[in-house]
């Protein structure tokens, strides 16, 4: 994607890793392409407050987590956050 490129080409820029609550497809590896967690755990996380943003898409749960990316930041970097344009 024009994401995925971009971080290639700009030091320091990474990319957000959204957790969901769909079961990962054929090729995708947990902590790689997204982190795959159940819904009652996606819904604890919307609870304590832990996403920057969520939505629910076609009946699966994203979100940005907070944490990670304030790490991200603190490490120095940028971030690209990858969602969905609701």
């Amino acid at each position: 994607t024009l994401c995925e490129r971009l971080v290639e080409q700009v030091s320091r820029l990474r990319l957000s890793r959204s957790y969901t609550s769909r079961a990962a497809r054929a090729g995708e590896t947990d902590g790689v392409d997204y982190n795959f967690v159940s819904r009652i755990r996606f819904e604890e996380m919307i609870a304590a407050g832990a996403f920057l943003e969520w939505a629910d898409v076609f009946g699966n749960l994203y979100g940005t987590c907070a944490s990670e990316t304030e790490q991200l930041l603190a490490g120095g970097n940028d971030v690209v956050l990858v969602i969905d344009v609701q």
